[in-house]
C-alpha cells in the first residue's frame, strides 16, 4: 500500500497510519475519564489493566502465541463472569 510512495511521503502516512489509533483511544479515554463518578477509581483501574496487560503480553515469550490465546480466552471468560454478577458493593449515590 506504501511502496510506490516515495521515501518521505511513506515515512508521513505510516506515521500518520500508525498514531491515529493511539489519538483515538487517548480521545475517547479522556472523554470518559471526564464523565466517570469517581475518576481516581476509574485511572487506577486503566492503569492496572494496563500493568496487567503488559505483564500477559510478556507471558508470550514464555509460554508462545499459542497459549497465549488460550491466556487471553480465559480471561475473557473471567472478566464475563465477573460483570455478569454485578458491582461487589452498591454504589451511593
Amino acid at each position: 500500500m506504501l511502496l510506490p510512495l516515495g521515501l518521505v511521503t511513506r515515512g508521513i502516512a505510516g506515521g500518520v497510519l500508525n498514531a491515529l489509533p493511539v489519538g483515538v483511544a487517548g480521545l475517547a479515554f479522556s472523554q470518559l475519564l471526564a464523565r466517570a463518578p469517581r475518576p481516581d477509581a476509574a485511572l487506577g483501574s486503566n492503569l492496572l489493566g494496563t500493568v496487567f496487560g503488559g505483564s500477559v503480553e510478556y507471558l508470550s515469550v514464555i509460554t508462545g502465541l499459542r497459549a497465549l490465546t488460550l491466556i487471553a480466552i480465559a480471561l475473557y471468560a473471567a472478566a464475563f463472569l465477573l460483570v455478569r454478577r454485578g458491582p461487589a458493593t452498591p454504589e451511593t449515590s
